[in-house]
């Protein structure tokens, strides 16, 4: 399916310069007054002729410009166009990618037509037929607003509407058979009140002798006739509406869809839409592409049907449609779309900005291509990256059980309130290698790990150098347990399970040993220079006092938590309220 691949937006409303990569199905996340609604305006601008007005110009003095590239135009969507249209094209194609833009500049009150890039990288103004041929590949945009009245939308035939829209794809077979049946009803009312009806109506024919003869005292030698025209099927088209039934409380009599609830009519739109590409697809036709646009499709519906949504809008990006959506719900984002999100926000001079998505934040962080494949999917995992503006990294499920009632607890606010997200990885090198990741998506991170994970994932990474000297010297406190028979070292050096002690046992060993109090201290204060929080005591079990990993053990210690006005004397409770605060610093 050809799409808009890349679009770039400049000088238009609360966007000074912008660029984004589309997919068949993209989602926009942002809080209210971001500017989504601004960038799916400018992409609907850019393929839909249209005349901007002076607050849509963030500077006055400078030109609005969407420029976007299309992609997906192979040599049989070439076949399936017309000659007009395919000659209009092709000679502007490069590897089977069409660069447009439009433009309107200060001050005037239409747009430039569209330019089109050619082969040797310059543009040329509105090639002969190119308007044509975009319309072909891409039919009129549908933008559907989040405020908007959708009975309106479902229930007046306008060439704007999705009604409408139905109706034309539709207008042609009815007015094939149709036509004639009208023409020959409407004879006999045509004779009587047509010009040159025969029997035309006594009262039309007094007046056209008034007429006549008003005519002739003022200006000799021509006659004049009334005539009514005779509508054709268009203008019955025209009037075609929607009428809902309650059936659920057996009502035989149709109702307006305006006296049903927002949710219905939502869904009615939907509906509809979902209409309009059956239509398109049992016509045979697939030389077009139609631009979907809207503005929080989870409005005013329940869970359940938020999910009945965005299961049709997916369905209708595989079958002729692109979707372009902000939304304020992770419903409506699964776990395949989360990676090419685009989070959108104000910066400090009040201008719409997008962050990269996940998959390019990945892709420009992470050089191997399976590493690559596994970051997505644990990061994807997670809607809460999309819904926060800080983002808590956590190694474990005990973490992700606890943290937030511990929080909650500690702060009188929830995670959420304080606009954090939790991200849980699976293993401490997945938690340090996400780090960059959030640094390319400009999201702000804490990372809480293991005391393991200081000695065995960090060093190596951009926060601790392999040979860093509180590394070695760690080494050598090992090895001194080792040979006093306290625990056992693996191949790398460091602590791992074996007759002695469990590897988490080892480390907690270690966190108690004497020789070790200072090097954990002076590592602990320069990584949270670093956003980077460890347990000095080993793991997080150690200060809550818990002795297992389990679900149980974590639902019970919550339920614990939750009875208390402030934290419980948990055994560390020192630490796990200096880790609370430093969450807020």
């Amino acid at each position: 399916m050809h799409k808009i691949a890349k679009v770039k937006i400049k000088n238009y409303r609360s966007i000074e310069n912008l660029e984004l990569e589309l997919t068949e199905y993209t989602p926009l996340v942002g809080y209210n007054n971001a500017g989504k609604s601004n960038v799916m305006h400018a992409i609907e601008w850019v393929l839909s002729k249209s005349k901007l007005t002076a607050t849509d110009y963030l500077d006055s003095s400078k030109s609005v410009e969407v420029e976007s590239e299309i992609t997906g135009i192979s040599d049989d969507l070439l076949k399936s166009l017309d000659d007009r249209h395919r000659n209009s094209i092709s000679p502007y194609l490069l590897k089977g990618v069409l660069t447009i833009k439009r433009e309107q500049e200060p001050a005037k009150d239409k747009p430039n037509s569209i330019k089109i890039l050619n082969k040797n990288g310059a543009w040329q103004l509105n090639p002969t037929g190119i308007d044509g041929a975009i319309k072909a590949l891409f039919p009129e945009p549908i933008y559907i607003g989040a405020m908007e009245n959708a009975s309106e939308d479902v229930a007046k035939n306008a060439s704007s509407t999705t009604i409408g829209k139905l109706l034309k794809e539709l207008t042609p077979q009815l007015e094939q058979h149709y036509e004639s049946k009208i023409k020959r009803a409407l004879e006999p009312i045509a004779d009587a009140l047509s010009a040159q009806g025969m029997n035309k109506d006594a009262r039309l024919v007094s007046l056209d002798k008034q007429m006549e003869t008003q005519l002739g005292n003022l200006f000799s030698g021509v006659g004049v006739r009334s005539h009514v025209g005779m509508p054709a099927f268009a203008d019955f088209a025209k009037r075609t509406t929607l009428k809902l039934y309650d059936i659920a409380n057996n009502a035989l009599e149709p109702r307006d869809v305006s006296t049903f609830g927002h949710g219905t009519q939502r869904m009615v739109q939907f509906a509809l839409i979902n209409c309009l590409a059956e239509a398109r697809a049992n016509s045979g036709e697939n030389a077009s592409t139609t631009l979907l646009l809207i503005d929080e499709p989870e409005l005013y519906l329940h869970p359940q049907a938020i999910e009945v949504m965005r299961h049709a809008l997916k369905k209708l990006s595989n079958s002729g449609y692109q979707i372009v959506f902000s939304t304020h719900s992770a419903g409506m984002i699964t776990k395949d779309a989360a990676a090419d999100a685009y989070l959108i926000r104000k910066n400090d001079k009040n201008l719409t900005e997008v962050r990269v998505s996940t998959r390019k934040a990945v892709k420009n962080t992470i050089n191997e291509n399976a590493v690559q494949a596994d970051m997505l999917f644990e990061l994807s995992s997670s809607s809460e990256i999309l819904f926060s503006d800080k983002i808590i990294i956590a190694e474990g499920k005990t973490e992700r059980a606890v943290l937030p009632t511990l929080y909650s607890v500690h702060h009188g606010n929830t995670l959420s309130i304080d606009r954090f997200g939790l991200v849980t990885m699976s293993g401490s090198g997945n938690c340090i290698k996400a780090c960059p990741i959030f640094d390319a998506l400009d999201l702000p991170f804490k990372l809480i790990i293991d005391l393991d994970a200081v000695f065995k994932a960090l060093p190596g990474s951009i926060y601790l150098d392999s040979n860093d000297d509180l590394i070695i010297e760690a080494q050598n406190i090992f090895n001194a347990m080792e040979s006093n028979n306290e625990l056992t070292l693996g191949n790398d050096g460091w602590p791992c399970g074996g007759s002695i002690c469990t590897a988490a046992e080892a480390f907690e060993k270690f966190a108690s040993n004497p020789n070790a109090q200072q090097l954990i201290d002076r590592l602990h204060s320069d990584l949270l220079t670093k956003n980077i929080w460890f347990w000095k005591s080993g793991a997080i079990e150690v200060p809550l006092g818990l002795t297992s990993k389990k679900a149980d053990a974590h639902t019970k210690f919550v339920m614990q938590l939750e009875h208390n006005v402030s934290l419980p004397n948990l055994p560390g409770k020192q630490e796990i309220i200096e880790m609370l605060n430093w969450l807020k610093t």
